[in-house]
């Protein structure tokens, strides 16, 4: 073999073998996830949300990856998880004290990936990034939205893609800031089921 020609354990992975690799260590990984998720989260966030918030922040960071190890692409899946399980814990923490940190309900809290999602997408729509595994994550959020009630997509558009407060969503769709906060909590729990089935990681 030439040596300029890279190994196969050196090449970086692709969207599709990610896919295959989040396949295989999906049971690994929430087994992990279910072992360790701390007492005060239990009940709020599933060891499932986790993970395929794992799978979410994979795919967008891919270009990083490089399969140097057999184990590798496990350890950083793995690496991943626990930072996400660390943010949910300081997340939930800040949100209990209800200091100036809590800009959500809890239950805007256990969504949090996917307000983050949103957020990028939002950034997305004004500075259309070149990376590949990018434009993918973009484009399975648009589709998740556009199955999405007429009410719940309008919530999203105006409290998380517009960056709204709840006082002025309220206000743009006609509701009580109650009405519309449990409106925005449904929306981000409808988008979740709607990106998971189309994200086909799970």
């Amino acid at each position: 073999m030439r040596s300029d020609e890279p190994t196969s354990s050196k090449k970086a992975a692709s969207a599709a073998s990610l896919r295959q690799v989040l396949l295989v260590h999906s049971d690994r990984l929430s087994s992990y996830l279910g072992r360790h998720l701390p007492v005060e989260l239990r009940g709020l966030i599933e060891p499932q949300d986790v993970l395929q918030d794992t799978f979410f922040e994979a795919f967008q960071r891919l270009p990083e990856f490089v399969a140097d190890e057999d184990d590798a692409a496990y350890r950083w899946l793995l690496t991943i998880a626990r930072h996400r399980l660390i943010d949910l814990i300081r997340g939930y923490r800040s949100a209990k004290r209800g200091g100036a940190a809590r800009k959500f309900s809890m239950e805007e809290f256990r969504h949090s990936s996917v307000v983050v999602l949103l957020q990028d997408l939002a950034v997305y729509n004004r500075t259309p990034s070149q990376s590949a595994s990018r434009r993918e994550v973009v484009a399975m959020v648009e589709h998740s939205l556009h199955m999405l009630k007429i009410d719940y997509r309008e919530a999203v558009r105006l409290r998380y893609l517009e960056g709204l407060s709840l006082k002025d969503t309220a206000m743009r769709m006609k509701r009580t800031e109650d009405s519309a906060q449990k409106l925005c909590e449904r929306a981000l729990a409808a988008l979740r089921a709607e990106m998971r089935t189309a994200s086909r990681y799970l």
